[in-house]
């Protein structure tokens, strides 16, 4: 029993040596690793520090950081280190090469241009724009995908892989810079996105009026598209409000009965057959809104003042 018992403390011992060792070799292991890193670190802080960030470069990343996009960290990384590099050669006219821009006539114009700091900032503008403004974005895929940009992929970035995740046999070649140097966001006519509501109370109104006389009380079969036509609608309508409320002295119910008035005026007009984008269309605050107030002599042509940008 005691030999036993000795056997079994030295095996106990042999298994506590060999893991004592194997533990000393992985702590090398990790020591040399933690060294090799730290080695870098200190290697990329000096490369950065003694990088020289010109006051236009400068100028740039502080715009870019001040937009709801990736933000640019500071002087604490390699990506900080390329991106400043990268700017500079676009800055210089130096980075753009053939082989990186497909159209012929884009590639003219860039390649060995100068891009000024006010035109770089036109450009990231006008994306930041497209990126969190549903009223400019084709779909919420496409905010999400510019929302991820990087600074430095903003400039250029080659893509290998498709929508579906299939290896390209070409990259894909983008430059969203020069994108959006040579386009204008455009808005869409109607958002199909969700979009600020900017007076709530007012567009509800216009809502239920449509639910309850339209569609019967059912509010079921309403897109976010249909929501957002209330929404342009109540804005556009407070603008008129605003602009004539002084000649419309026997409107005791404000925009609120002046939405009431709306909802008759497309009535009158158009019976039951009144859909959403009625509400906030052209014609119906230019032509369809003033002929009824004029009709019911609530406030007269002549007198009228229809907000330009109706």
């Amino acid at each position: 029993m005691k030999r036993e018992k000795r056997i079994l403390s030295n095996d106990s011992k042999l298994a506590d040596e060999i893991e004592f060792e194997q533990y000393k070799v992985q702590r090398k292991i990790y020591e040399k690793k933690k060294a090799r890193i730290e080695k870098k670190r200190r290697k990329i802080e000096k490369e950065i520090q003694s990088i020289v960030i010109p006051k236009s470069v400068m100028k740039i990343i502080e715009h870019w950081n001040s937009c709801p996009v990736r933000k640019l960290k500071m002087r604490n990384s390699k990506l900080f280190m390329k991106t400043v590099t990268r700017l500079k050669q676009v800055r210089m006219g130096r980075f753009f090469k053939p082989n990186m821009i497909a159209d012929p006539e884009l590639a003219k114009k860039y390649i060995g241009k100068k891009i000024l700091p006010d035109e770089f900032i036109k450009s990231i503008n006008d994306f930041v724009l497209v990126a969190s403004n549903p009223l400019y974005a084709k779909n919420e895929k496409m905010m999400k995908y510019y929302k991820r940009k990087s600074l430095h992929k903003f400039i250029y970035e080659e893509i290998f892989f498709d929508k579906n995740g299939k290896l390209r046999e070409e990259p894909f070649k983008e430059s969203l810079l020069l994108k959006w140097l040579e386009q204008t966001p455009t808005p869409n006519r109607i958002p199909t996105l969700k979009m600020p509501d900017r007076y709530p109370q007012l567009s509800l109104r216009l809502k239920n009026l449509y639910v309850k006389n339209v569609l019967g009380g059912v509010e079921a079969n309403l897109r976010e598209r249909d929501l957002n036509c209330f929404k342009i609608g109540a804005d556009k309508l407070h603008k008129f409000y605003m602009a004539n409320k002084s000649k419309m002295q026997y409107l005791m119910g404000g925009e609120t009965e002046l939405a009431d008035l709306l909802y008759k005026a497309l009535e009158k007009k158009n019976g039951q057959e009144i859909y959403p984008g009625m509400f906030c269309s052209y014609n119906t605050f230019i032509r369809v809104l003033p002929y009824y107030l004029n009709n019911e002599n609530i406030i007269k042509n002549e007198k009228m003042i229809i907000p330009l940008d109706q």
